[in-house]
Order: structure tokens, then sequence, then C-alpha cells
């Protein structure tokens, strides 16, 4: 087969290979994006209120986990975007970044002082583009637009000020310097659109001559030739096995679920499971594939006793955060979320 090669091979149009591709763009690279999924053009796509219709269709990977000891057995639905902006194409728009306990303790763990809060700050406003502007923990001029909530729904409201009203504090940025209380999120949308990762940081520059896209293909595994990655091997429609190939670097960022299975795919992980799925090991690196966690989602759902008005911003509009222990410094572990949607509507797979 004919050589196709780039500097950089980015496997997974998604959060992280957006902002890659951009990045390396930038930097003067050529770069080779490969992506599963379709081209971004669904109309729901880009709707702010579209994301629910999204949920299992064809943009999704349609993932079910295995059978939950604590959940009465069951498989829970486990959506995953499939299409150019991976899952910021189909998730809710939310903008919130993590406590900054979070970076801190990932710095503690590492050794590795550039996760911590201080560090990743930048990073953060550097990505960012917000409705009001540059300030201490916002940025105003990056690839990824970000807007505060437009008129709340009633709902949305009284769910706010019943937090406030039972002694939770009115927080106004989750992404400022104080996380913990009730509020309104900040969306990554623009003039009443979606802003996914792919649209903010590919989109402006998809007629550069170093960008190279590659839709529908099924990436199988990675190529190794004396032990270093030179490319990768995928599918299309007809089944034909293609490669692309990296002057430099192959760099995975199908997500949580497909980087580790690609890795396996390709004889890269703990020999005692690929021995298992009888491939051969290439290299054994323990822990590629194991000790996956999400968080617990707890839907509460109420019978709303007159007729609700349509949802005009994200349907995700507001949200708690609180703590289950008493220490200040804590990330809030207790996050209620209030959505203002037929959930779980007809048809969806719960």
């Amino acid at each position: 087969m004919p050589k196709k090669s780039t500097d950089y091979v980015v496997v997974g149009a998604g959060s992280a290979g957006s902002v890659i591709a951009r990045r390396l763009l930038d930097a003067g690279h050529t770069v080779h994006v490969i992506e599963a999924g379709p081209v971004d053009t669904d109309p729901a796509i880009h709707s702010p209120q579209g994301w629910p219709t999204l949920l299992g269709g064809p943009q999704d990977w349609g993932l079910f986990t295995t059978p939950q000891k604590h959940a009465n057995d069951r498989r829970i639905f486990w959506p995953r975007g499939r299409v150019l902006g991976g899952s910021s194409s189909l998730n809710g728009m939310i903008y919130v970044r993590g406590h900054s306990s979070d970076y801190d303790g990932w710095a503690s763990a590492s050794g590795d002082a550039g996760w911590s809060w201080e560090n990743v700050l930048p990073l953060f406003k550097r990505s960012e583009s917000h409705e009001l502007g540059a300030n201490e923990f916002h940025g105003g001029d990056g690839p990824l637009p970000v807007s505060i909530m437009g008129t709340p729904h009633p709902l949305a409201a009284a769910f706010v000020d019943a937090a406030v009203e039972h002694g939770h504090k009115l927080i106004d940025d989750f992404n400022a310097d104080e996380m913990v209380g009730a509020g309104y999120n900040h969306t990554t949308t623009r003039d009443g659109e979606r802003m996914s990762a792919w649209k903010s940081f590919v989109g402006p520059v998809l007629d550069n001559p170093d960008l190279t896209v590659t839709t529908g293909a099924l990436v199988h595994r990675v190529v190794l030739e004396n032990g270093r990655a030179v490319g990768i091997e995928y599918s299309r429609g007809d089944g034909e096995l293609e490669r692309a190939f990296a002057d430099h670097e192959v760099i995975l960022c199908g997500g949580a679920l497909g980087s580790p299975k690609t890795l396996l795919l390709s004889g890269i992980g703990p020999s005692r499971h690929l021995a298992e799925l009888g491939i051969d090991t290439v290299i054994d690196l323990p822990g590629v594939g194991e000790n996956l966690h999400d968080h617990l989602l707890l839907s509460n759902i109420y019978e709303s006793l007159e007729p609700l008005a349509a949802g005009t911003n994200n349907l995700l509009e507001a949200q708690l955060y609180a703590r289950s222990t008493g220490w200040a410094g804590a990330a809030p572990d207790l996050q209620p979320l209030f959505m203002h949607i037929p959930y779980p509507a007809d048809g969806y797979p719960v």
C-alpha cells in the first residue's frame, strides 16, 4: 500500500485531538487527523437544545458498560461521540474546569509541578475566548468561545433560588476562585450555536494545506517498527486496510475508552490480559485498559403539574456544588445538576 506520511498522525478528532491538531499546525507541522465518525453536518449537533436527540444516534458509539453489581446488574448506557468534535459535539456544553485541588493532587501524585493549578490555569486561559473578556480566571482571545447563561428557564431559576434559600452560596462563575455553591453554568456556545472543540480549534484552519483529515476511518492498530510507533493502520467503508505514517509521532486521542483499546489491539498493554485476548505482546505495559472509573449519576425525575416552557439555552442551566466532607480545601464531590427536559424520554436507552 502507498505510504502516506506527515509529521504527526492524530487518532481521534474529539476534544483532545482537535486541540493538539491546531497547536501542531500553529507550530508549522504537517498533521493527519484520523476520525472514525462522519463530518459534523447534523443540525442537531449545532443547536444547544439538540443534544438529547444525538444520544444513541449515528454520531454516538452506542456503548454500554458491563453489568454493574450495585446498579441491579444493569448495563449502563455510556454516550461517546463518534463524529468530528467527538463528545464535544454530543455533550451538554457545560464549561467547567476541575477544582484547583484536583490539579494540585495530580502534581503531587506525579511529582510534576506542571500539573498544578497555578501552572494549568494559564493554559486554560490561552484556549478560551470568554464572552465577558479576559480577567484573572478567563482568556479573551483564545480559540474556544465560552458564554454566560442567557435568560434561565423558570425552573432553573427556581432551583438556584431554592438552593440559596437553604443556605448555599450564590456563585456567579464556577471557574473562578470559589466553586462551592449554586449558580448558572457557562457554556461552550456562541450566538446560539454549539462550539465544539473541532469547530473552535480546527474549523478556522481547515484550509491549511498542512492539514489532512480522514473521516469514517476505524483505526485497528499502531504500526511499530523496532519498538517505535511509526504510523497507524485503519479501514474505511470498503474494509480495505490503509496506513498513515508519522515522521515524528503518532498521538492517540481516542478518549478514555478508545486509546487504551487501540494500544491493546497493537500488543501494548499487560501481557497477561493480552494473552487472554489472543494478542501477541509487543510491549508489556501494565495499567493499559485497567482501573477505569467514572462518576455515578442518580436521576431524580419529577412530574410537572403544568406544561413546561421550551428551553432556549443548553437545557443544563443550573448546578450546585457541595462537599460531603467538612474540609474546606476538598473538591466538591456532590454535584446536583438541574435538567428541564423529558428524561428519560421514550426510547432513551437507560
